[in-house]
């Protein structure tokens, strides 16, 4: 790895305590990681060649967190959608049956437009 300037300009000045700072290691991964309860942060102990100016390892490279990041955001999103789709469907459920028990002339109908506009996909 080279050691240009904005190579150097992802890692800090230190890492840890301020009390016992550690100069970074530049042959490892820029990321500042959580150590210990009284360690502070650390430098990952990871190899660097991944992400802007190969300053990153594999796991904190910045475009590949962002991938992951959206992977998991878009699961969570279509399980939100799904639940929300359920509770929809039960409240119109619930609604039916009260318009049935209320004497609703055709509950059939009634029944099969619920579970068209909203029922398992």
């Amino acid at each position: 790895m080279g050691m240009t300037d904005s190579f150097k300009a992802h890692f800090p000045e230190y890492y840890g305590r301020t009390y016992a700072p550690k100069r970074p290691d530049y042959a490892k991964c820029c990321a500042r990681v959580l150590g210990g309860a009284y360690s502070g942060s650390t430098q990952c102990v990871r190899k660097n060649g991944h992400g802007p100016d190969g300053a990153y390892c594999k796991q904190h490279d910045p475009d590949a967190r962002k991938a992951k990041n959206a992977e998991r955001d878009a699961k969570w999103q279509a399980e939100r959608d799904e639940k929300a789709r359920q509770a929809d469907f039960a409240r119109e459920c619930q609604a039916a049956i009260t318009a049935i028990a209320d004497g609703h002339n055709d509950p059939r109908a009634l029944a099969k437009d619920i579970v068209a506009r909203l029922g398992p996909k």
